[in-house]
């Protein structure tokens, strides 16, 4: 896929510097906040997984254009989210890549949006992922330049943060030799890369019964061998070293919570045996409360994952960010020389201001 990431224009900046995920609903596009300079809209349009044509919630899509009557400045993307399956059998096809090409320009045409997001969770990587996906990726992204460079429309990618999906999933070097010879032409099929910087440790029972860091920034001191790679700072150093410019690329921040149940409350720091992981409290107006208004929960700051986790004397233990966390990965990422910010996503900051922190308060932390 980053194939084409490396056709990628060393000239051309994208003209947002925050690009923000966001859910329908959570909250009504009248509560957005003015911070994002994109909003990406997620979950209205995805791939049929049976044809491998292009469909949406049509309702959910028209409510979000309206957005442009309010923030008319503002770019306004949809993503298409699908299964590994859809996206193979759409993208192994060249009549099935022209007709989606097709069909999502008009669509986009039709809204007045301006671009397209392309979240393939994850080629070749993942389980119920083909060996060729890379090569129909690359396929992809080409005909959608096609089509979309000459009506303004945007192309975006999101892509993995950590390095051990990286680095299968995107065979960036063997493209690089092929198509080397156009980039002195300055071809660029994606105008934004979505770094997913979280995700870094997910719960498994079988695999990884442990607590840990959602987005921890750097290793953690006592970190080896894989682990001491599964941090922002690593996945970003992997994009580089792979070619990936940085002028398009978006350093990701999650504002989303993940939270496990420990083992035992007496063994609470990272790496912590755990039984489960808990689906409440995902968002940062849950996990403020408790750490505010309950004294049942502690609060701990960690300098090296530059985030704070929670834990509590009911096993509850949650990986979360603050304001000063989205501080931190800020000023990391403005060392970087990175286009921007990406969020995911709106709806998970605190867009009630039932912290006591004002409305939005993790997003108005950016400041890039």
């Amino acid at each position: 896929m980053i194939s084409i990431l490396l056709f990628l224009s060393i000239f051309g900046l994208a003209e947002s510097s925050i690009n923000c995920y966001y859910t329908i609903g959570k909250p009504d596009i009248s509560e957005l906040p003015g911070k994002c300079d994109s909003y990406i809209l997620i979950g209205s349009t995805r791939i049929n997984n049976e044809t491998g044509i292009f469909e949406a919630n049509k309702e959910e899509v028209e409510k979000f254009s309206q957005l442009k009557q309010l923030q008319p400045n503002k770019k306004l993307l949809i993503t298409i989210l699908s299964s590994n399956p859809s996206f193979t059998k759409m993208s192994s096809n060249a009549s099935s890549i022209l007709k989606f090409s097709s069909d999502t320009l008009d669509f986009l045409i039709y809204y007045n949006l301006d671009g397209i997001d392309i979240d393939w969770e994850f080629p070749v990587w993942s389980s119920d992922a083909n060996q060729d996906d890379r090569i129909y990726f690359r396929n992809l992204l080409e005909v959608l330049y096609d089509k979309y460079h000459n009506k303004g429309k945007l192309i975006s990618v999101a892509v993995s943060g950590p390095p051990t999906i990286t680095k299968i999933a995107y065979d960036v070097q063997a493209l690089a030799k092929k198509y080397r010879k156009f980039i002195i032409f300055s071809v660029r099929y994606a105008d934004m890369v979505q770094v997913m910087n979280y995700d870094f440790h997910v719960f498994s029972r079988k695999s990884n019964p442990l607590v840990g860091f959602n987005a921890p920034l750097h290793p953690l001191r006592f970190e080896f061998s894989l682990l001491a790679k599964m941090n922002s700072e690593s996945s970003m150093n992997t994009w580089f070293s792979l070619g990936l410019p940085r002028n398009i690329t978006y350093f990701g921040i999650p504002t989303y919570c993940r939270a496990f149940r420990l083992l035992s409350k007496y063994f609470f720091k990272p790496y912590s045996p755990a039984v489960s992981a808990i689906d409440e409290f995902t968002d940062y107006e849950s996990v403020c409360y408790l750490t505010e208004k309950n004294s049942n929960y502690r609060k701990v700051w960690n300098t090296r994952a530059a985030s704070p986790y929670l834990y509590g004397s009911d096993r509850l233990w949650i990986s979360y960010e603050n304001p000063e966390s989205i501080r931190q990965k800020v000023t990391f990422a403005k060392t970087l020389g990175v286009a921007g910010i990406m969020v995911f996503s709106v709806g998970n900051d605190d867009f009630h201001g039932k912290c006591g922190q004002g409305k939005y308060p993790l997003i108005n932390s950016i400041d890039f």
